[in-house]
This record gives structure tokens, sequence and C-alpha cells, in this order.
């Protein structure tokens, strides 16, 4: 069953396949996306959901509950070069995942969506910067996406935050102490030399610095893994500089290295020769320097490590409370943390952890599909006496993301997160739709103060959750604008539908907000509406479609309703078509209004690659038979306006492919038609499609004007508008 806002969430998503091709569905986590997910997939005969592995028996067992057939491949699988057959409509679960263009994972996924309807499913589209959510986009928009309009962001993004009350309330605890001082340790990291990379890598000093002061803020025992690995890997190029070779960064994949062991393999079959341009002794003697100095850390972290993993294992006990019978799961991004808690808690019954696909159980045996059904929504709280009873999860970041464990109450951060996005997360686990509201307790471990000017935590947390915030505000305003216009939807039929509908209520300021109903060029079935706002300030009147003006207004029209003169109507009305008209004018002269500079960047980036193939068609046109310049004109043609309305990344890039080729005007001709007819089944309406021209001029369907106290008292009747 679909929740009123889940049904709202499905018409926007099929509103957005027809305008844009695809949508963004970035719901907070725990609200059922997968399930307003196969909702839209139910009108789809062939679907194909891209997903974590991990997630995959959630949406198999999903899928049957809703009677959808659906194919699945993981981000793993595209990673290594795994291709499925294409689909009408493409799924992409944990989107973010896909976020970086320069990886072969995106490249394969940018693939599938050629010609499809493309889903994506994400609570997090901003992980670092706003360039991610770009990215994300122009999967299926291309170099669309980079100069996306506010309004049209509003109609593709969609968030909707459900009612609370379906959901735990989250109450934060008192950040735990639990780390171990460790005098000069911070000190000793600040100074760390640099390591030596890859012989195709680069440098990356403060990168090092940084994840190994993170890997202290989760415990000594994560730090002194990280340290432990950097010595495997040391060896590893010790080795290859001993025969002469500076290895790359595939090369030392050959290498199995764990935590406690590392298999050495023959350099001469694993690496070409060297290059005896390089000074094998200067690297010998970088890599030497950063080994001695990853040794002498170990020395001082080692000594330290039983009493920090005491004292966070006793934070833990603190605040458990075993009378309740209440379940907590702590969260750790490095599995050193994890392995170091388990030795603490292991002769406890009731502790489990999960570092991987192993369970490792105080009593019996688990499996990790039985870990989550012990931790879904109808399993009651364990008890005392039950020794296969689940009183303490002790996880990585594996179970961060897609699967539920509503049944649990208590909520530790073992460590620090890079982005605000994990924290989200990871709470999203337990803040479940299904949780049928209560409580949930959230606590911190804090940062070791030796750490904290390494990582500047909360400098870069507060970067990056402004740019998600920045990021998903439209949205945000979207999903505002729909619950305030949501109590003024009801309509009385009995009421004659001839003309607008007019209304009139007191406010602080004069305004109005105007709905438009408009036609597209193929007639009643693309019929749109749009909202129009207005304010007078200063004497003059000033218009805006944008989502943060539209709810500024409507959040003033909360007055008692009023009677309105016929010419307050006559005044609003001629401000509506006033704005009207500089939009036709907009539209015709092929102007761009933006929002922003980056707006204005990004429109002129898009149209790089345009201008590339006018100049190609040009010339093709010119040289070709009298005969053939029609064709070509119409593919031309075709090509332009697949190109505005986003042909997709994948798509763009067999363009810049064909154009960088030096074949004939026949084959570039040939690859052309083929592009386009990849993309076919999209079939979206041109967005130059004038909706603005004489024969299809927007009408005004319902009227709201705001009139502030001093006015309120006018006389007559309002006349019905066409």
């Amino acid at each position: 069953m679909l929740r009123d806002d889940q049904v709202a969430s499905v018409a926007r998503i099929h509103a957005a396949f027809e305008e844009f091709g695809g949508a963004l569905l970035a719901d907070p986590p725990g609200t059922g996306k997968t399930v307003t997910a196969l909702a839209v997939a139910s009108a789809f005969a062939d679907v194909l959901v891209v997903l974590p592995a991990t997630l995959r028996p959630q949406w198999t067992r999903a899928a049957a509950r809703a009677g959808v057939q659906l194919r699945s491949i993981s981000f793993e699988a595209l990673s290594r070069s795994a291709r499925p057959a294409r689909a009408d409509l493409v799924i992409v679960d944990e989107a973010h995942h896909g976020r970086t263009p320069m990886t072969a994972r995106y490249r394969a996924l940018a693939s599938l969506c050629v010609g499809a309807r493309v889903l994506l499913l994400t609570a997090t589209p901003v992980v670092n910067r706003q360039s991610d959510l770009q990215a994300l986009l122009a999967l299926f928009l291309g170099t669309r996406a980079a100069a996306l309009t506010a309004p049209e962001a509003a109609r593709l993004i969609l968030r909707h935050r459900p009612d609370d009350g379906l959901r735990p309330c989250v109450v934060t605890g008192p950040a735990l102490e639990g780390a171990a001082d460790v005098p000069g340790l911070g000190a000793a990291l600040a100074q760390l030399p640099p390591a030596l990379p890859a012989e195709d890598g680069a440098p990356a000093v403060a990168l090092t610095r940084i994840s190994l002061a993170f890997a202290w803020c989760s415990s000594l025992a994560a730090l002194d893994a990280a340290l432990r690995r950097r010595l495997h890997r040391g060896a590893a190029l010790q080795q290859g500089l001993a025969a002469g070779r500076w290895l790359s960064r595939n090369a030392l994949r050959s290498w199995a290295i764990s935590d406690d062991s590392m298999q050495l393999s023959l350099v001469e079959l694993v690496a070409p020769p060297g290059d005896r341009s390089i000074d094998l002794r200067a690297a010998r003697d970088v890599l030497e320097s950063h080994l001695a100095a990853v040794r002498e850390l170990r020395a001082l972290v080692r000594p330290h490590i039983p009493r920090d993993t005491a004292a966070r294992a006793a934070a833990i006990r603190a605040i458990m409370d075993p009378r309740s019978g209440e379940r907590t799961v702590v969260f750790a991004r490095h599995a050193g943390t994890i392995r170091a808690l388990w030795r603490e808690f292991r002769s406890e019954g009731g502790t489990l952890a999960l570092t991987g696909v192993r369970v490792e159980a105080a009593a019996g045996r688990w499996s990790r599909n039985e870990v989550l059904r012990a931790l879904g929504a109808t399993t009651a709280p364990h008890s005392a006496s039950d020794p296969r009873a689940i009183r303490l999860l002790l996880t990585t970041d594996l179970l961060a993301e897609g699967v539920e464990m509503p049944s649990v109450r208590t909520l530790v951060h073992a460590d620090l997160a890079w982005t605000p996005a994990r924290i989200e997360q990871r709470t999203g686990r337990i803040t479940r739709a299904a949780s049928a509201g209560g409580e949930v307790r959230e606590f911190r471990f804090a940062a070791p103060p030796g750490a904290v000017p390494l990582v500047r935590l909360a400098e870069r947390l507060h970067r990056k959750r402004e740019a998600r915030d920045d990021a998903l505000r439209v949205a945000r305003e979207v999903d505002a604008l729909h619950a305030l216009f949501a109590d003024w939807a009801v309509i009385d039929e009995r009421e004659p539908l001839g003309g607008a509908r007019i209304a009139a209520v007191q406010a602080e300021l004069s305004g109005f907000i105007a709905v438009l109903g408009s036609h597209g060029s193929l007639g009643a079935q693309r019929r749109t509406t749009s909202r129009l706002c207005g304010w007078r300030r200063d004497g003059a009147w000033r218009t805006s479609t944008t989502s943060r003006a539209l709810l500024g207004i409507v959040r003033a029209a909360q007055g008692a309703p009023l009677a309105v003169s016929t010419k307050t109507v006559r005044e609003v009305s001629s401000v509506i078509a006033r704005a009207l008209r500089d939009a036709e004018a907009i539209v015709r002269l092929g102007g761009i209004r933006a929002g922003s500079p980056a707006e204005s960047a990004g429109a002129v980036r898009a149209s790089s690659l345009a201008r590339r193939l006018s100049i190609r068609f040009e010339f093709l046109i010119r040289r070709a038979p009298y005969l053939e310049r029609i064709g070509l004109a119409t593919v031309d043609r075709e090509l332009r306006l697949a190109l505005k309305r986003g042909m997709g990344v994948a798509s763009e890039a067999a363009l810049l492919t064909a154009l960088d080729a030096d074949g004939g005007s026949g084959e570039f001709i040939a690859q052309v038609r083929q592009i386009l007819a990849s993309i076919s089944r999209t079939a979206l309406p041109a967005p130059d499609d004038p909706p603005l021209a004489a024969d299809r001029a927007p009408t005004i369907e319902a009227l709201l004007i705001l009139i502030p106290p001093e006015t309120a008292r006018l006389e007559g009747r309002p006349p019905a508008l066409s």
C-alpha cells in the first residue's frame, strides 16, 4: 500500500520522465523509496535495477511482494565490465555510488541509461560537492544537467519528508569519552614524512595524514591496522625497487595483503623493466624514511591499544540497559575498531560482530541474512534467557545502506564520518517508517583532542552539508509548497467550472498566486500547469515562478477570506499578462534568463557540443548535392532537439567520438543516425517547443489575491477570467 505522499511522488516521477527522461528521488532514509520505485516500475515491461550487491536480497523480496518482474546488476559487477541488456526503465538504488565520471563504473552505468527512462534513488545525492548531483543527472540529461534552471530542477528532483509520526524521534545523547590519551601522537602524525606513491600515482601527503587521523578517531586498534597496512605496502614497493622496478598501482594489486600477513609476488612477472631515467636510489630513500616513521608510530600506539579498547567498551556498556531488552548497534568505518570491540564483548551473550560476509557470534552461528531478519520490524525485544537473542550488534558501514533494522533503539557512531551523508545513512537504518514512531537514542564518540587539528572535521562537515543543502533546497521548497497547497485542493463539484476560480485573503502584503494552464504542441494530452506569483513593493509589481518566491507568498496567504473588487482583479490580471508577454519574448528570442552565474556558465558549457555539431553539419550541407541537403537538414534538426532535451552522457560521448574520427561524411552521418536510433525510445518533447505561442497561450485557472489590512474593505464582485 502506498501512502499519499508516495502516490504523489509516483505521479511526479512519471511527469519528470515525460519531460526529462529521468528523475531523482532523494527522500530521506527509511521513507520507502524502494516501494515508490516498484510502483513506478509496474508501468514498464522490462526493468533493470542497479544496486550495491548487499541489497539484492532486499530488492528481490520487495519485488516479489509487489508482483513486479525485474532484473538486477550490482555496482561491483559494473566495475568488472559486466554489460547486461538494456531495459525500458533503469532504477539506480543508492545512486551516489555512481557519481564519479572518471570511473569504469560510471561509463558502464551511462551506457545502460541510453534510450531508457532512468530513476535515481538516493537520500544523499551530494556526498562531497554539488558536482556529484550534476554527474548523476548527466546520466540521462548529458550536458543539459549543467544548465538546469531552478524550476526545471524542482520538477526533476523530488525530496519529500513524510509525517514525522511515521518514524522514531532521534534523541542525541552526550558525547562518549573513550579515547585513551597518547602523548605526542598528534605531533608525530603531523610530522609524518611523505610516502612513496606508486609509479603512476601522485604524492598525497595531506591525505595520508588525514586518513590516519580518522583511523585514530575510530580507535587506536584501527590506527594500528592502518599503519600495518602501510608497512605491508611499503614492503611490496621495497621488493620492486630492489629488483630495479618502481611498481605501478596495477602491479601492487598482485600482492595479497591482509591485516596480519602478505603474500609476495615475483616482481619480474608482475612489473615491466624499470625506466632507467628514474632515480631508484632517491625513491628508496623516500620510502625508507616513511616506513621508519610508521614503525615509530606503531611502537608509540601499541602499548595503549588495550586501555583504549577497554575504555570504549565501557562507554558502550554504560548506555546499554540490560533490563529494557532494547537492542544497540555500533557503526564504525574501520573494521579494526569492530574487531577490537568484539574481543571485549565476545564473552557476553547476545553480541554479534559483522565486518564482511562472516558473522562473529557469542552464541551459535549466524548468517548475515539471519541477522537482518532478527532485527526486522516484526521482531520483539530480546529476552535475557534466549541465548540466540541479539542485544548488541557491532558492524562496519557494510550495513549502513539499504538494510532495515527498525527494532534497534540505540545507535552508536564509533568513529567520525567523512561526510554528513554517512551519518544520515547510518541513522536511516533504524529510523524507518515501519518503526511506528517512538524514540531512538543516538551517541557519538568524541574525537581525541590530538586528532582534531588534523581532521578539521567541523569545517569539512559544514562545507559538505552546505553543498548538500544548497543542491536540494529547491526540492525541499517544492515539497513544502505541495504540503501547503494540499489544504487548498478541495473543489466543490457543484461549483460551475466555467472561468477561473478567484479568491482573496487578508495578508501583510499585496500579492497574488496564479495557477496557469497551457497546452503543448501535441494538443490536450500535453496539457501542463504552472504557478506564477507576484508582489508589490514600493508601488511596483514583481513576478516570479521560483519555488522560494512561491513559498514566501503561500506562507503569507494565511489570513481570513475577503471579498475582492473588480478593479483589483483587473490590475492583477494585467500584471500576469505582462509577465507572460515578457516570458514569450524571451522564448522567441532564444534568450536565457539565468537564475545565477553558475547556471549561465553551465549553459555555455552545454552548448559547446551543439556548436561543434552545427559547424560540421553546415559544412556537410553546403558541400552535399542538392537532393541530399533536405535529408541532412532533417538529421541536423533531430540532433539539435535531442541535445536540447538531454540525451545522456554516453550518447554525447559517442557524438564526440564521431566528431573526432577521421571518417568521411557518410560514415559520420551513419554514426549520428545510429545514436539517434538508440535514444529514440525516450521520445521526449523538445524544451524549445514554444509553450507560449499565440495559439497555445496559458490561461488563468485559479487566482488567489493577497490584500493588506489597509485595503481590505473593498466592494464589487470579481468577474470570471478566461
